[in-house]
């Protein structure tokens, strides 16, 4: 595996992850500590939660999971049924297909992050100017 792709599949993601984390840890102690009197939370905390949630409900979670074994299923029936003569297109045709699902991977993590700071900043200036 080269460098580069290592470092959009896993450094990139987890810096996101880790931004996240940090933004709801400012959100829990901004907003809910102050309205229910529960302990503020620390990062690490956090940051486990949001791992947590993500594996339950996110990209490792029971759903992908079954999409995935659905996909691979899919994929096995295609290539048993495509003739010989087409199944180099097939192929080709597959690769655009993931070149484009890494592509969209990238877009969607891009506005994760934007998305994100919209919020945080959005948050900030109700803790700053009303609470």
């Amino acid at each position: 595996m080269n460098i580069k792709r290592w470092i959009w599949l896993w450094i990139v993601p987890n810096a996101a992850a880790v931004y996240t984390a940090f933004i709801l840890q400012c959100f829990w102690n901004w907003f809910v500590v102050p309205a229910t009197n529960l302990p503020p939370i620390s990062f690490l905390v956090m940051y486990g939660l949001r791992l947590f949630t993500s594996m339950m409900f996110g990209n490792g979670g029971v759903v992908v999971q079954m999409m995935e074994f659905y996909w691979t299923g899919f994929l096995k029936i295609a290539d048993r049924l495509t003739p010989e003569l087409y199944r180099n297109d097939l192929a080709d045709a597959l690769n655009d297909f993931a070149d484009g699902e890494f592509g969209w991977g990238a877009k969607k993590l891009l506005w994760q992050v934007f998305g994100n700071t919209v919020t945080f900043g959005v948050g900030w200036a109700i803790h700053m100017f009303i609470m």
